[in-house]
């Protein structure tokens, strides 16, 4: 019967000894995710940005295009149902020899327009919504324009582009 009880405390040393093992593992997980949790928000720099992601868009069509004659490139906007205070969009407008970015918000430079209405105030799309502009980019010496990439500006942060494209040529 003494064999019994020992062989009996040797199991319940086991089984106690893999438990706090596993306990072990699981809080050394939870510190270390906590460290790469707070690592990877601080490279993000929030996640504002990250939601504009595929809603925020160039609106390919008859609309988007660079106008050989007039050395402007006519683009569409497109926002999708999200909730972020987008404030303006970077629109970096190019060539295979050069490229310019050009700030598309209300008070904005007098190169860009509301689609054929020079001088006005520029109208931002709202969720759902979308707008044209255009942009008059005679002198800037870009070649044939080819490529616009877009970046959406949330408050005073520039995002990362969420779209590029190509687009066409008309006389």
């Amino acid at each position: 019967m003494i064999k019994r009880g020992r062989k009996s405390r040797r199991s319940q040393a086991q089984v106690i000894t893999t438990v706090l093992l596993i306990l072990i593992a699981i809080a050394a997980v939870a510190i270390i995710s906590t460290f790469v949790i707070n690592l990877v928000r601080q490279q993000l720099g929030g996640t504002e940005c990250f939601q504009t992601i595929g809603q925020i868009s160039i609106s390919l069509g008859a609309f988007t295009h660079y106008n050989e004659t007039n050395e402007s490139v006519t683009v569409g906007i497109e926002v999708g149902q999200i909730e972020a205070n987008v404030s303006g969009f970077v629109l970096s407008i190019g060539s295979e020899q050069a490229a310019k970015a050009y700030r598309v918000e209300p008070g904005g430079p007098a190169r860009v327009y509301m689609y054929y209405n020079p001088g006005s105030v520029v109208e931002l799309p709202g969720p759902g919504e979308k707008r044209t502009y255009t942009i008059n980019v005679a002198g800037e010496n870009l070649g044939k324009v080819n490529k616009v990439t877009l970046a959406p500006i949330l408050g005073r942060r520039t995002c990362d582009p969420t779209d590029e494209q190509s687009i066409p040529s008309v006389v």
